[in-house]
């Protein structure tokens, strides 16, 4: 009877530890389930990556929009956007892309104003648009720029150089620049966590040496 009790307590410890733990044939298995999962959050991940779904090229009464660079983030796309809703006379759309920064907003306004006069740009073609590294962004440029943050109160900001290219309607004289190419650069930021991104400020990239 002792030897009985002692045989069964073998078998259960041994059943026990074959509950715990996989045998070595099927260890792989596991790590093979395992490795789909990371697959899976890996493609997850894929998904939640920035994808720019708007227009490449338009057209409006004679006005065109050209966009030769694709943009990678929300920052960009709001550069882009700025002329496109330029072109597409699209100004409350225009001025609801600027922050806190009344010049912005009555420079929006104004592009209303002389749009029904007549005075328009005709063609805007973006050659390429992205964000400047900390190397990338000229030292007075980083001065100013970094004035504006304080302004403004952004805690996360981006900063976009767009390389364009513009040409005037026909019965637009005097304007403020000439027809040709020139380069942006736009401070992009939120204040909150929460908040959308916005443009708060656009510097002539001629005058830093862009």
């Amino acid at each position: 009877m002792r030897n009985r009790n002692k045989l069964l307590s073998v078998l259960l410890t041994a059943g026990l530890l074959s509950a715990c733990t996989a045998p070595a044939d099927k260890q792989p298995e596991a790590d093979n389930h395992d490795s789909q999962n990371n697959t899976v959050q890996d493609e997850n991940k894929v998904i939640d990556v920035y994808e720019y779904h708007g227009e490449m090229n338009a057209q409006f009464d004679g006005r065109s929009f050209t966009l030769e660079a694709v943009p990678k983030s929300i920052a960009e796309e709001l550069v882009v956007n700025n002329y496109y809703y330029d072109i597409a006379s699209e100004y409350d759309k225009l001025s609801n892309l600027y922050g806190d920064n009344e010049a912005l907003k009555i420079s929006a306004a104004n592009e209303k104003k002389n749009f029904d006069e007549g005075i328009y740009v005709k063609d805007y073609v973006i050659h390429d648009v992205t964000t400047l590294t900390q190397n990338e962004t000229d030292a007075l440029l980083a001065e100013h720029i970094q004035a504006d943050i304080d302004q403004y109160s952004l805690s996360d900001t981006a900063i976009v150089k767009a390389d364009i290219d513009l040409v005037w309607g026909e019965d637009v004289v005097g304007a403020q620049i000439d027809s040709g190419r020139y380069p942006r650069i736009f401070l992009c930021g939120k204040v909150n966590a929460d908040d959308d991104w916005l443009i708060y400020e656009v510097y002539w990239g001629e005058m830093y040496g862009y």
